[in-house]
């Protein structure tokens, strides 16, 4: 069955340049794809933990954000929702065997054009420290939104532990690909930038 897109976009010009050095560098999957952890010294129910990352999917638009091909060129959709059933949850003696089961998977690439655009896993260490692993396409977040994913989530998981509010809703990064696209398509700013 085929899927219905109702809205794609061309790259922006970012974009444009990770699929470049992706193209032309022998370190491809060290640009194309960010493996970041988050550890805390306290124990994560990860079921409210999976809870808050589904939340987190209806709140960050990069979770949803689909790539695919049409005539050679790759294009960009958002997702109307999205859910993950399963997340697995890893048990480590100590942080040697974290760094080694995890490198494995940073080293695996995200395939952004089956559908793939992060992996994520939840951890708990021996020593009762825990943690959440996360794999994302570069294309979907650079190195400063992954640290604001991390943030979100665990203030997310925070509000549902507590009985608090939600924090406060995060930008649209769709609402970014259409200023930038626009910004592109005018001959006028790229004359500017140009002089």
């Amino acid at each position: 069955m085929k899927k219905i897109i109702k809205t794609s976009y061309d790259l922006i010009p970012p974009q444009e340049m990770i699929q470049f050095m992706l193209k032309h560098s022998f370190f491809h999957k060290q640009v194309t794809q960010i493996p970041e952890s988050m550890i805390v010294r306290k124990e994560i129910d990860f079921d409210v933990m999976k809870k808050a990352f589904n939340i987190e999917i209806e709140r960050n638009d990069c979770l949803r954000l689909r790539f695919f091909k049409e005539k050679g060129k790759i294009k960009q959709y958002f997702l109307d929702e999205y859910k993950v059933d399963n997340i697995p949850v890893l048990e480590f003696k100590d942080d040697k065997e974290r760094n080694a089961v995890l490198s494995v998977d940073a080293q695996k690439p995200v395939r952004m054009l089956k559908d793939e655009t992060f992996r994520i896993k939840f951890f708990r260490m021996a020593d009762g420290r825990c943690g959440v692993y996360i794999n994302m396409h570069h294309l979907v977040m650079d190195n400063a939104a992954v640290f604001v994913f991390f943030a979100d989530l665990f203030a997310i998981y925070d509000s549902l532990m507590n009985g608090t509010d939600m924090p406060k809703p995060l930008g649209k990064y769709e609402d970014i690909i259409k200023k930038e696209l626009a910004y592109v398509a005018n001959p006028a700013n790229l004359e500017k930038e140009n002089t």
